[in-house]
């Protein structure tokens, strides 16, 4: 009788889930479900405490001390990443009002007062250019000579603005120059002031100009056809007059337009004759003549009746 050696097979467990294709599953006990299963690469939990309440055991979600730690350092990192942007934001937002030009004030130069309404109307203006031109509308794109032109439309007293830069902000002031006159015109019963660039205006910031024009020639002024007053009139008789003055050939003591619109005579102090000038030349080089013409005179001691530099390069006298 042939006995066999092989041990007796025990009986294989069955199954308790179904295995998927490349997946492993862990092989439980009986009574084992998959909230014990260790896993790799995970943090066993648990605690240190000797007194853990039942609830905790219920809740079988005791975090350890490291964990804890883990999770408070990426807590930080949120507020500190929050607070930082919060604080970039505010920054930004406070330069964008900073240098806008919506936020500004005006004030003018040297010992001129500017009363409410004067200052409202600049800061009103100013706005209106930030509109005209969005691309503008910061102070550290913008252009003074652009905006003193536009401000010069509407006020023409302006002779030119700069910004102050003010180390307080959300705060701009802009500064603005206003013209000094060197003459006075009444035009239709209206008082005008010239300045050395040739524009004429009506409001006056500073003490009105001793020297005045006397219009000999007989054009009435409401003519628009033949006004004596236009625009390449004004802005040759400021010009010459601001030449002149460069020139320092004397204080010009009288401007008199004669019967011809396009010519004007010029009388200086200590002078009893007069210099005939003319629109179509130009103001600076017609006041070198007068400079050149005067030096000849006074070297010579002649003493005319008048000085004619009308043509350009000489000088006539009589």
């Amino acid at each position: 009788m042939k006995l066999s050696l092989r041990k007796p097979t025990l009986g294989r467990a069955k199954a308790t889930a179904k295995r998927t294709p490349n997946q492993r599953q862990p092989r439980l006990m009986e009574g084992q479900n998959n909230d014990y299963v260790f896993r790799r690469s995970r943090t066993i939990t648990g605690s240190a405490s000797q007194h853990v309440s039942s609830t905790e055991v219920q809740r079988r979600d005791i975090t350890s001390p490291r964990l804890k730690l883990h999770q408070l350092h990426a807590h930080r990192r949120r507020i500190a990443l929050t607070l930082g942007c919060l604080l970039a934001l505010a920054g930004v937002c406070l330069y964008a009002i900073g240098t806008s030009l919506a936020a500004t004030t005006v004030r003018a130069e040297g010992n001129v007062t500017l009363t409410s309404k004067e200052e409202q109307d600049i800061e009103s203006t100013i706005r209106s250019f930030s509109t005209a031109y969005p691309g503008q509308a910061f102070t550290t794109m913008l252009d003074d000579k652009r905006l003193a032109s536009y401000l010069q439309k509407t006020h023409p007293d302006i002779a030119s603005v700069y910004l102050a830069r003010s180390p307080y902000l959300p705060l701009n002031t802009f500064v603005v120059r206003f013209r000094t006159p060197l003459v006075a015109w009444t035009v239709s019963g209206q008082q005008f002031y010239i300045d050395d660039q040739g524009t004429m205006f009506a409001r006056l910031h500073s003490a009105a100009p001793s020297l005045t024009i006397e219009d000999a020639s007989g054009v009435l002024p409401t003519d628009q056809t033949t006004s004596v007053a236009s625009k390449r009139f004004i802005r040759y008789l400021g010009q010459l007059l601001g030449a002149l003055e460069v020139r320092k050939v004397g204080t010009v003591q009288r401007v008199v337009i004669p019967a011809s619109t396009r010519e004007l005579d010029i009388y200086l102090e200590g002078r009893g004759y007069p210099i005939k000038t003319h629109i179509d030349r130009n103001p600076e080089g017609q006041a070198a003549d007068v400079a050149s013409a005067l030096a000849f005179m006074d070297e010579q001691k002649i003493t005319p009746s008048y000085v004619d530099v009308r043509v350009e390069g000489k000088a006539y006298y009589k």
